[in-house]
């Protein structure tokens, strides 16, 4: 079978969800058989939405299923549905409502992907990781080559790259479906959100714990120091600041650290002043003593 046959067999697994679930028994199974996946888990929560979602569960029970496929140990792997299970934990349940899907390990993650990405409450960091995994197991390509992709097509729209080959053209109409499908993003918006992962650590818990917005994350990335930025962070959060808000901040910011710079920089030339011609050297301390005489007038 060719990559391209296998790309076919699995780039309709986002419509194939809720024909699995139709034909499954809902079945009651124990919380301490469900593992957690081998693959990347995106276990990221807020405490509050949980508190909220098993309140919800409480009052009107749980409306949907968790997805789970049976493992040769007997237990669970969740596919779906890690906000409910944490949610019911915090009701002391002992079982929860299940689907089991008797599929494999690549098609138990691109349901999982896909599960994931069409989630409302998913942050935007998480939200791009997924898609992009999602693309990645369905070209059954690298994440690294299929951002390498992206860019080339980025190129080609652009105008930058004349031409693309017919496998170039084929990989593209496979992401241009999954782009679609998820109605998530087009090409050119799916490209530009892809540099929220390399977002400083910092800004990225921040933005995954939704305590910031993908505006305000962009932006506090300009800041290079650690310390200085989750000093803004924290303040972001606490005033509940507006992007424009953040972005004077920002600017005020960079502005004292160019005077800072100046600064620096005159002390280290004052240290050179000894090396002057004498002409020059007259010069430059009678400009001292301007300055000094100003600072002084200033502090009086």
């Amino acid at each position: 079978m060719s990559r391209f046959q296998r790309i076919s067999a699995f780039k309709t697994a986002i419509e194939k969800i809720e024909e699995a679930k139709d034909k499954q028994i809902i079945q009651e199974i124990f919380l301490d058989q469900i593992e957690n996946p081998s693959f990347h888990d995106r276990t990221t929560f807020s405490e509050e939405d949980i508190k909220s979602l098993s309140e919800n569960i409480k009052q009107v029970g749980l409306l949907s299923p968790v997805i789970l496929r049976k493992k040769v140990n007997g237990n669970y792997e969740r596919i779906a549905g890690f906000r409910r299970i944490e949610a019911v934990k915090r009701l002391d349940w002992k079982k929860i409502n299940s689907i089991i899907l008797d599929i494999d390990e690549k098609s138990a993650i691109l349901i999982m992907l896909s599960e994931n990405i069409q989630r409302e409450n998913l942050n935007p960091y998480d939200e791009v990781l997924a898609l992009l995994q999602l693309i990645a197991v369905n070209l059954e390509l690298s994440e690294e080559e299929v951002k390498s992709f992206l860019y080339k097509i980025k190129n080609y729209i652009s105008g930058n790259i004349k031409s693309l080959s017919n496998d170039e053209q084929e990989i593209k109409d496979v992401i241009d479906t999954i782009l679609s499908k998820t109605g998530k993003y087009n090409f050119q918006g799916f490209i530009n959100r892809l540099r929220v992962l390399n977002l400083n650590p910092l800004i990225i818990e921040s933005l995954r714990l939704k305590k910031i917005q993908y505006s305000h994350a962009i932006q506090l990335n300009k800041i290079k120091d650690e310390i200085v930025l989750k000093e803004i962070i924290e303040e972001t959060i606490k005033y509940n600041l507006s992007k424009d808000e953040l972005i004077e901040r920002i600017k005020k910011l960079i502005d004292s650290e160019i005077k800072i710079d100046v600064f620096s920089d005159f002390n280290k030339k004052l240290k050179e002043i000894k090396k002057l011609p004498k002409d020059k050297f007259n010069l430059v301390q009678d400009k001292i003593r301007e300055i000094l005489e100003i600072i002084g007038q200033d502090s009086k």
